[in-house]
This record gives structure tokens, sequence and C-alpha cells, in this order.
């Protein structure tokens, strides 16, 4: 018979034997076996019984064992038949309900023991197990060990296996741990159950580990697959959950077809930090040939965005360099302003071309932007790929008034495809700034609407977030030419998110009202060694949270009677680092047609991860236009 105990953590596996004496003699009777069972009820939940007879036995017994619960593991007898001797041929019958095991025995070659009776009619419940050459403890023998052979050492190897089941997940049932070992065996004979094997070898390995799908269980009592635990924390959450996750605060258990619950670290699913991006790499290098902007007579304004045919060489320390590959001269956005009377305008622009609008970079055509696109309004950049409409009107002497509208469409923004949802950001945005010779001044207000997304967030069921926070947010920018063709520009942005609970069926519960920030600032000089060429520095940081925390329900356990623990973990959003980019970027036309760029860049604590390396970068871009 075997008992078991638990250390406090439920973890380790202390399975411990608890012998009962039913031999006094070399053979045995029914009654002596009967009082043996009816003993180890409520203090053994496994019971190995290494003895066989060649008629029906301990019936009685063995059926109070099995309705009080307890996993009977017999030997299948040594007189090689064709089927079990009894008890264990008793495992055939309904009243044993799965919870007895048969088992024979195997040889070091995996070949059916020649003494050991087959599967039979029980093979539906019957394993094999090694026994020949067993060396096992003996107290009749001078060196207190024994080598012996027969199905009487097989199966207390089944009984040990299913003791490890049952002591690190006591809440399984009899049938559950057999049923467990049955599947995992493996397959020997003939393919698939048959009449000498049975289920197969035991695999006493293989039944420790997950069994089908697991499966992470919520707080409403579904379940969504372990797979679907993966998360793209978006612009601000990425170093926190990290750092989380470091600290093994994202330790959760998934639960197999069997209901075992497993420790995994949910920190495996977090998407890797972003590395830095087409547009960061090439920066500056691409801005007086990314945008050509042109002045009607009549007084519109056109600019517009291509992406031309690359080649590029890049050293350094950046291996996730993403690279793209467009048609030649291939559209990426277009922003149009249409004078009408003589103070008013009207802008339209799509594809995230807000920010050439709005704040720094929205100067007359023909300018160069200091400020790269990834750098001014970075509460815009939130709407992905956004349209947006817009109104201005000059008050008075160099100041100016604009408004507008910012909104993602529904093709410009990649569809969560883990959970059928496509997140939109819609932006209404306030400006006044005063324009003189020598520069710009200004203040732009936006509160922006995000719906099933905070901040860029993404993730799959698991995840899933039903939420559509409110960030009122302001950016203060200036511009400013210091002398002839040098230009320099900046910007601080700072913003305030809603609060918000998840209703989502989420690990997700919500998140505090959360504080960010970003400012960027940038020296430009045009027309340095020759026509069109321009020499540029900047130094940015993207958005930032200051203050917040995004509120996680973890199941982190299974108790003794299977009830599934939680707990709630709050994750800071404040980064322990602060990411900051320095670029320097010169670019130089060598005909007509093509573009010579070069850039350096460093980046320090990316995605404002103080564990992060420095990265270092230095690229080279041709680009030619057909």
């Amino acid at each position: 018979m075997i008992a078991q105990t638990r250390d406090t953590s439920g973890n380790l596996f202390d399975p411990r034997v608890l012998p009962i004496r039913v031999f006094n003699a070399p053979t045995t009777g029914a009654d002596a076996i009967n009082a043996g069972i009816a003993y180890s009820i409520g203090r053994a939940p496994i019971l190995n019984m290494s003895l066989a007879a060649t008629g029906p036995i301990a019936e009685s017994g063995l059926q109070q064992a099995v309705a009080a619960g307890q996993l009977v593991v017999v030997a299948a007898g040594n007189r090689g038949l064709a089927n079990p001797d009894w008890p264990a041929r008793y495992a055939r019958e309904a009243w044993a309900n799965g919870q007895l095991i048969a088992v024979g025995a195997i040889d070091g070659a995996n070949q059916i023991a020649s003494f050991s009776n087959r599967a039979g009619d029980t093979r539906d419940f019957f394993l094999v197990a090694p026994g020949v050459g067993i060396i096992v403890a003996s107290s009749g023998t001078s060196n207190g060990w024994i080598s012996g052979s027969g199905t009487s050492f097989s199966a207390p190897a089944v009984s040990a296996a299913a003791a490890l089941v049952q002591a690190r997940w006591p809440y399984l049932t009899a049938t559950q741990i057999a049923n467990i070992l049955f599947t995992t065996a493996t397959d020997l004979g003939a393919p698939g159950v048959d009449d000498v094997y049975g289920r197969g070898k035991l695999d006493t390995a293989r039944a420790l580990l997950p069994i089908g799908a697991t499966a992470i269980p919520l707080s409403s009592g579904t379940s969504v697959p372990l797979s679907a635990a993966s998360l793209a924390p978006g612009y601000i959450a990425a170093a926190g959950l990290q750092s989380a996750a470091r600290a093994g605060a994202l330790h959760s258990v998934a639960l197999d077809a069997f209901g075992r619950a497993y420790v995994y670290d949910l920190g495996l699913g977090l998407a890797p930090s972003r590395a830095l991006t087409h547009e960061q790499v090439f920066g500056a290098a691409d801005r007086t040939v990314r945008f050509a902007a042109t002045r009607s007579p009549g007084g519109t304004r056109t600019l517009i965005g291509a992406d031309s045919a690359i080649h590029g060489l890049q050293l350094g320390s950046l291996h996730g360099y993403e690279s793209r590959h467009r048609a030649t001269d291939a559209l990426a956005g277009m922003a149009i302003v249409q004078a009408f009377g003589a103070h008013g305008e009207l802008a339209f622009g799509t594809l995230g071309m807000a920010p050439s609008y709005f704040g720094a970079n929205a100067d007359e055509a023909g300018s160069t932007p200091v400020l790269g696109m990834q750098h001014a309004m970075p509460f815009l950049n939130l709407a992905a790929g956004h349209h947006h409409l817009a109104m201005g009107w000059d008050l008075a002497q160099g100041v100016k008034l604009k408004s507008g509208l910012v909104s993602t469409a529904s093709a410009s923004l990649p569809n969560n495809l883990l959970t059928g949802t496509t997140p939109t950001a819609h932006a209404a945005v306030l400006e006044v700034s005063h324009q003189t010779d020598a520069g710009t001044i200004g203040i732009t207000a936006q509160q922006l609407h995000e719906s099933q997304s905070h901040f860029g967030m993404l993730g799959g069921e698991a995840y899933k977030l039903s939420v559509s926070p409110t960030t009122n947010a302001f950016t203060v920018f200036g511009r400013y030419a210091l002398a002839r063709h040098w230009t320099v520009a900046a910007q601080y942005s700072m913003g305030v998110t809603s609060a918000q609970h998840n209703t989502a069926d989420s690990l997700i519960q919500g998140f505090s009202a959360v504080r960010t920030d970003a400012f960027a600032i940038g020296l430009a000089r045009e027309q340095l060694w020759r026509d069109r060429d321009q020499l540029s520095l900047t130094v940015s940081q993207p958005l930032r949270a200051t203050a917040g925390s995004m509120q996680l329900d973890l199941p982190t356990a299974v108790d003794a009677s299977g009830r599934v623990l939680r707990s709630a973990t709050s994750v800071a959003l404040v980064p322990g680092g602060r990411e900051v980019m320095t670029e320097l970027a010169y670019s130089v036309p060598l005909d007509k047609r093509t573009m010579l760029g070069v850039s350096y860049l460093n980046r320090r604590h990316a995605n404002h991860d103080a564990s992060a390396p420095t990265e270092h970068v230095v690229a080279a871009r041709v680009r030619v236009g057909f």
C-alpha cells in the first residue's frame, strides 16, 4: 500500500509506503486480503497488490476500495497465460470503474516476459513494466538486496508512478490517475491497445507532463488556451511588464486536459522589445527626400511622402533591423492644405500625416522638418495610419488657430487576429501658434479616445481588452532659425489618461489613471557643403509613463480540493529606465535622382528598460528614383 505526504509548497513529491501484511505463510486467503484492504481505506490512496490467484478472490474487499476512491494496482500473474489471474482480472468489471490496473512484466528489450500473463480480456486496463532481473531491498540477504523477476516486481513501478501523480495533484480521482497512466503509456506490440501489452509500457516521465492543450482559467470560470497568452504591450507598458516578469510576478497556472495545474511564466508571452524601426534607423537622412512639398499659385500646399527603391548597408549592434521591400516610389502619405478666403485654410491628410500640419513641423511648404514624424505629436501617433481633417484661421498678425479631427480607419490598423477585434483611435485637436520671420512657437491640446486598446496594447484571448481610455494631452513646441540655414526645433508633450476597468473576460482587470510625457529637440543645417544637403542632430524620448499601474488577476495555484487560487497583481507602468535616442544624420544628393544618406544612432534604455543594452547603429543608404 502507498500513502503520501506533501511539502508545504505542494510542489515536491514525497510518497511513502505503508506495508500491510496479508501473508502468514507462502499462501493467503480472501479474509486476510479483505482485512488488509479494509485497513488501508482512509490511510493510503493507492493499493499495490503483488499477488495472484487462479480463481476469483477478495472481490468484496476490492469493491469497498473502489467505493472509497482508491486506485488498485494488481500484478497480472506469472503463468504465461493469455489473460491475467485474479484479482487483476477484476479490472474488466464494470464495478471496477477504471480504478483497477492489471500489470504485466517485460524484459530489458521491452518484450513481454515469458512467464507474464498477457492483457487478454483486461487489455483496456492493462499496463506492462520492467519485471525481469529487478534489484529490490530484502531483509533475507546478507547485503540487503535481491534480484527477482515476476509481475510482482512490475506492479510496484506502476504504483509508484501513480503515487507521484497523486502527490502532485491530490485532487485527481483514482480513475483520472489510471487514465493518465494509460494515456501516456508507450505503445508496444500491435498498434494501439492489444491483447498482449494492453495499453503499453509505463512511462512515468510522460505521465508527469501535460496532456492535451493547456488552458489558463479566468476568473469567470472559463478558460483560454495557453497559446493565447501572448501580449504586445504597446507604447508604455513594456518595461513594467518585463520588470514584473523578471521578478517572477507573472507566474500563472494552466490546466491540462485532466485539470492538472502547471506553472508557466507569462513573461515568455510578451512581445520582445521593439528594435529600431526603418524610420528610426534612417530618420533624418530620409527627410529631405521622403517628402515632396509644392505650393500652387492658388495657395494649395501639398506634401507627399514617398518611399523609393532602397539599397542599404548597416553596421552595429542592431540585429533586429526591420527590412521592408516596397514598390518603387510607393506612396507613404499625403497632406493637402487649401487656402480659402483671406485668412482661412482647410487641411486634409492620409496615412498618419497629421504631424505635418500640427506642431513644430507645420511650416510653409518647402521647409525641411527638423523633427521626424516619429518624434512630432506622439499622442497623435497612437492613432496609427490615421486620416485628418482640419481648419486654420489667421486671428491676428502671426497668430494662427487650428482645429481638427484625427481618426484611424479600420484598413489602417492591424486586426488583432487572436481576438477578432480591430482597435481604433480618434482625436480632437486644437492649436494656437505664433509665427514670426525667425520661427514659430505654439501649444496644441489633444483629446484622444482609444477603443479595444490601451496605448497600442494588443493581446491574445487571455489579455482581451474592452476599454475606451481617454487621454487629454498638450504639446508645447517651437521652431527657430538660428542663422542662415541653421534651424532648431523642440517639442514637449504631456498627457493624462483616464482610469479603466476592463469589462472583457481577461487576465487584465484594468488600469489606473496614467500620466505620460515625451520630448524631442533637433538641430539641422542645410546647404552645408553642397546644394540640398542636410546635417541634423536629434535627441528624443518617446512616450513614457510617469505615473500609473496595470491590474492583473492571475491564477497562481490549485489547492488540494482542485479549487483555482488567484492573485491580484499590480504592475507599475513607471519604468526604471528612460529611453533616449540620439541620432546624427547627413544626406546629400548625388544627382537628380539619387540621394545618399548616412546615419548614426545611439539608443539608451530601449523601451525605457533600464536593463536593455545600449544600441549603436551606423547605416548608409542610397535612394534612387525611377
